[in-house]
Order: structure tokens, then sequence, then C-alpha cells
């Protein structure tokens, strides 16, 4: 069975927040298996868990994506109008919000 388009841009984006969010990230390996009867379904078979540090390219992919109205770049420079400290507490709002509507579903 073929996974939806929403779901694979759901995962991506999920994985993209992780990384500029950094902290704890999960390796998973999944394997197509044939259950009792005679299905197929993906089954976790290992899981490495990472801690990592916030990535500052992931960072500026998501706040272009989610908040391009306040994030954009100086005209021909490719020099960012933010300070660094401005674009960390502006991830962290945007990665809690992302939380919050996970959390009420």
């Amino acid at each position: 069975m073929k996974m939806s388009e929403k779901k694979q841009n759901d995962m991506v984006e999920e994985a993209l927040l992780q990384i500029a969010t950094g902290g704890e990230l999960r390796d998973r390996t999944f394997e197509l298996r044939e259950d009792e009867e005679g299905g197929k379904n993906m089954v976790l078979v290992k899981e490495v868990i990472k801690q990592k540090e916030p990535d500052l390219a992931a960072v500026k992919m998501w706040l272009k994506a989610r908040a391009g109205d306040r994030w954009q770049e100086e005209a021909g420079t490719g020099e960012a109008i933010i300070d660094i400290g401005e674009l960390l507490r502006e991830a962290k709002k945007l990665f809690e919000e992302v939380e919050g509507t996970k959390n009420d579903k």
C-alpha cells in the first residue's frame, strides 16, 4: 500500500522540525513484512536514539516556510535581517505551536 502524499509531507515536516530544534532524535528502521492473513505491514525492527544540536540551516528553512512574512534576507546579500537569538526563539515558538496542535488531536 502506497503512503499518501500528505502522510509523507507530514513525516518530512516532523523530521525537519526535529533537526531544526535539536534534542532527541529517533532513527527508525522499518521492514515490510507479511502478516498471518497474507497482508503486508511496515514493522519497526530497529530504533536508535541520538542527541543532536539545533541545525541553523534547518531553522532557516522552517522559518521561511512557516513564517515567511517575518523571515527574509536582505536583497542580494544572503544576509539574514534577524539575529540568531531571535531566530532560535522563533523556532522554539513554532515548535511549541506544532506540538500543541499534535496534542490537541
